[in-house]
Order: C-alpha cells, then sequence, then structure tokens
C-alpha cells in the first residue's frame, strides 16, 4: 500500500494500540461535512434496557431486542490475517456489548494461527464481544464451527442468522472484513484463491433476513475491504440492505480505525445515518491510510441502474464518435489495482461530469443521459470521504469500464462474470463498455 503523507505504519498501528487517533494529510469531499445530530428518541421498542449477556447452559437462548447489533465478519485466512484479528482486539479494547448494543465477531482462520499460515480448511468462532479491562473476563465464544472454507456462503448464512436470531435489534451493522475486488466477488481464500461471489453474500443475506423476520431497512452493509464501492457491487444489495458502506478504491491492510469508531459513547443511540455518519467521520480522519469511503443510499440503486442504462443506450443507439467518450473515460478518475489485471475502476461520478461538460462530446442525447445519471449519484451518495492528494476528482461511487471479458479467470477462478451481475443482466452498460474500447 502507499502511505502518503501518513508517513510510518508502523507507527500509526502503535497508535491504534494505545487508542490514540494518527493525524492524517489533506482530505476532501465531494459532499459538505455534515455535523452530527443524535437523535435522542429511541424507535419503537428500543428503549434502555438493563445489561443483559448470553447465557451458555444448554442451548443459547435469545437476548432481548436492543438498538444495535454489529457483527464483524473477520475472514483471516490470507495474507490480512493478523490485521484482522487486530480489529478484534481493538474493539475489546475501547468498546464491548451492553444494554443497547450487542457486540459480536466472526473470526475465521486456521487452527493455531501463525502468521502466513494458509490452509484450506479454518475454524470459525463467533464472539459475544466484552470489553477487556482487569475487571472482565474474556470475550466468550458462543458458537464454534470446524473444517470450513473461509468464504463459504453455507456458513456465513448460517452466522448472519445466528447474530439476528439470537441478538434481535432494531438495527443490524454487518462488517465484511478480508479481501474484496468489486463485482467479480471477495473474501478470497488464500488456499484456492477463490472468491465468494456476490450474488452467494446476497443470498446468505436474505435467507438469514428470512429466518429472522428481519427487514432489509434496518440493515446498514458494510465492507471494510477494497474495491467494493462500486455501482454493479451495491446494485447486488439493493434488495437486503438500507444502507450501502464500502471504498471505492484499494483500502490500507490496517482496514477501518475500529479503536476510536467502537469507543465513542454515543454509539448505541446513533440512529442508521448516524452511524454511518460516524464511520466516515472517523475514516477521514486518517483518509490517507483508508483512501476512500462512501455510504450509499439502496433505496436509490434501481434509480442508478436505470440511469446507467439510458446512457449505455444512448451510446449505442446514436453511436457518437468515440474518440470523444474513450478520451472522457481515460481523463476520468480511477481506482487502478497494481496486478496488471484489467480491474481498473473509474469514478462514474466524474465520468458523467466530463462527457456532459466536453466541448468534444456533440451528441446531445448522450449529454443528457450523463447529466441524469450524474444528479442520481448525487442523491445515492450520501456521505462520502476521499485523499484528495491521491483521487482529486473523486465522487464516491465507481464503475467497471473494461471489456466485459477482461477479468481474467485464472487469477480468481469462480469470479463472477460481468454479464452474470444484475447490472450486467440488466442494463447495456457493459455493451456499450464493449463498442467504445472495440
Amino acid at each position: 500500500m502507499k502511505l502518503g503523507a501518513c508517513g510510518n505504519i508502523a507507527s500509526y498501528q502503535g497508535e491504534k494500540r494505545s487508542g490514540r487517533k494518527k493525524a492524517a494529510g489533506k482530505t476532501a469531499s465531494a459532499f459538505p461535512r455534515e455535523t452530527l445530530h443524535l437523535s435522542r428518541k429511541a424507535a419503537k421498542g428500543c428503549g434502555k434496557r438493563p445489561e443483559s449477556r448470553p447465557e451458555l447452559n444448554g442451548e443459547l437462548q435469545s437476548l432481548p431486542e436492543k438498538k444495535w447489533t454489529v457483527l464483524l465478519y473477520a475472514a483471516a485466512n490470507d495474507d490480512l490475517a493478523s490485521d484482522l484479528l487486530d480489529n478484534i482486539r481493538e474493539i475489546e479494547d475501547n468498546a464491548g456489548s451492553g444494554p443497547e448494543i450487542n457486540l459480536l465477531a466472526d473470526r475465521l482462520a486456521p487452527p493455531d494461527y501463525r502468521p502466513n499460515d494458509y490452509g484450506s480448511k479454518v475454524i470459525s468462532q463467533f464472539y459475544y464481544l466484552e470489553r477487556q479491562d482487569e475487571q472482565t473476563e474474556a470475550s466468550r465464544v458462543i458458537a464454534r464451527d470446524d473444517r470450513i472454507k473461509v468464504n463459504s456462503a453455507a456458513h456465513l448464512e448460517k452466522s448472519l442468522a445466528l447474530a439476528m436470531k439470537k441478538f434481535p435489534a432494531c438495527n443490524y451493522l454487518i462488517i465484511m472484513s478480508g479481501h474484496g475486488s468489486g463485482f467479480p466477488g471477495l473474501l478470497r481464500d488464500r488456499g484456492d484463491k477463490s472468491l465468494l461471489p456476490l450474488s452467494a453474500l446476497q443470498k446468505a443475506l436474505k435467507n438469514a433476513e428470512l429466518q429472522a423476520g428481519v427487514d432489509k431497512k434496518q440493515v446498514v452493509l458494510g465492507f471494510d475491504a477494497c474495491m467494493m464501492g462500486e455501482a454493479e457491487a451495491a446494485y447486488e444489495f439493493k434488495d437486503v440492505a438500507n444502507y450501502y458502506l464500502a471504498s471505492p478504491s484499494e483500502t490500507g491492510v490496517s482496514g477501518w480505525p475500529f479503536h476510536t469508531i467502537m469507543r465513542e459513547p454515543r454509539l448505541p443511540e446513533f440512529s442508521q445515518r448516524e452511524m454511518i455518519d460516524h464511520i466516515i467521520e472517523e475514516n477521514r480522519d486518517r483518509i490517507c491510510l483508508t483512501e476512500t469511503l462512501s455510504a450509499f443510499d439502496q433505496s436509490r440503486m434501481p434509480q442508478v441502474k436505470e440511469g446507467m442504462d439510458q446512457l449505455a443506450g444512448a451510446i449505442l443507439r446514436d453511436k457518437p464518435e468515440k474518440e470523444p467518450l474513450r478520451l472522457a473515460l481515460r481523463a476520468a478518475e480511477a481506482y487502478q489495482r497494481g496486478s496488471g489485471v484489467s480491474e481498473a475502476y473509474i469514478d462514474l461520478g466524474d465520468f458523467c461530469r466530463r462527457i456532459s461538460s466536453s466541448r468534444k462530446i456533440k451528441d446531445q442525447k448522450v449529454k443528457q443521459a450523463a447529466r441524469n445519471l450524474g444528479q442520481v449519484l448525487q442523491k445515492t451518495v450520501v456521505n462520502e470521504a476521499h485523499y484528495a492528494g491521491k483521487y482529486p476528482d473523486a465522487t464516491g461511487i465507481s464503475a467497471y469500464p473494461a471489456h466485459q471479458s477482461d477479468f481474467v479467470p485464472e487469477i480468481y477462478p469462480n469470479h463472477d462474470l460481468y454479464p452474470n451481475t444484475a447490472i450486467g443482466r440488466d442494463t447495456r452498460w457493459g455493451k456499450a463498455m464493449d463498442y467504445l474500447l472495440s
């Protein structure tokens, strides 16, 4: 990773462990920074309650409903393993479950974990996290699963259902932590290089919600992972989450600053919007490590899909001169991975802005379609932060601009092909990109 203005990563990690913030470099946002206004009125059924902890004698009983249940799903079977495990320790060191919040973690790692020890099977330990100090016993493992793959869809569904059924809440924050690649999938298994397809994650979350009787409006879905702040990825989850929190770019190996996010004393009282704003603001303070982080209003993703389809349709129907559009594509802010694979996502808002303002693009229908999509994107991205030193023109949401077939299969053997994604099926975007780049 590139440190930019952040300086020495070891120094920053030391400050994370001690609970202090690291001053970061220059930051910027495409949206005004908002002051957090804490909603003092609790939602119906979410008033203050005495502290309750899961009893482990016999079958695990459901706890009384709380305001929040937070689940960190840490897929620690690759080169991020030590950092993901550190994140769980950060939560224990700075916060813990309480009367209005359940803090949970599903830690998936090889038995007797050692650095760079990547087995084909892992052990899942599902924790109820409690604040660690001299008077408090260690966080307890309340469920365990042996010999599973780190990106097993069946285990993920089981974990999500456990969190929702046994730890009921008015709001759920699900954080998927591990390697991400945008539309091809996430949670890479270092053993066989496989990814969890986004369609499998969507199905697991949908099934868990059905089992627990949870409505999508109760769910905030977050990704402490690279490249997931993509329109194609977010659209997959339009029917299972109210808000979507992810980075369009690569992110630093240290991940989100859980030590500052979780120690906020007002956290259990936050509304969903206050929660996502809080997470983004804490990342903004060290944005040269996170690089980017955005929050999407998932209710607007059908409009994003429609806008992408209308722009693609105008390009395919009118067949304007290709070179000016290619120039806009090449000039748009890009989130480029260093692998050499065609995995460079463009900033979708910046691409629309460049089309609509270009004097070289003469087709007015194409320019109007770009303006319309840009306006939808501004309403969809409800908050975002980006490192201005690296992504000066970022607007917070990306898209895949290359040939549909460019993703190299041997890199990720089971990845989702672009035409198999929901955006690929429901829009002409992939065909338009193929036309422009042919």
